[in-house]
């Protein structure tokens, strides 16, 4: 079995820290907290076309179409848990002698 020493194991560490960091980047040269004039902007325009987009499609009728499949499938999978339920509650000859 080889035998690695801590000092080795510290350096290799101490070094993965340091460079680590830097070779790490989700959007290259762009800071995620800038507030600078384009990017206020840029979330202007954003929060301005999802509130209208979600205006438009909230009362469409594949939306309601959707809501009324939702119902209906919960209320399928309810009536099948109580129905589950009842079998299993309900007494026979084996279960009550």
């Amino acid at each position: 079995m080889v035998r690695i020493s801590t000092n080795f194991l510290a350096v290799t560490a101490a070094l993965a820290v340091l460079t680590l960091p830097d070779s790490v980047d989700a959007h290259g040269g762009q800071s995620v907290h800038a507030r600078t004039p384009e990017r206020l902007a840029q979330r202007r325009l954003f929060m301005s076309e999802s509130k209208r987009s979600l205006k438009d499609c909230a009362n469409s009728e594949a939306s309601r179409r959707l809501q009324e499949r939702a119902v209906a499938r919960r209320a399928a999978k309810a009536d099948s848990l109580r129905a589950e339920r009842r079998q299993r509650r309900r007494l026979d000859l084996d279960t009550v002698l």
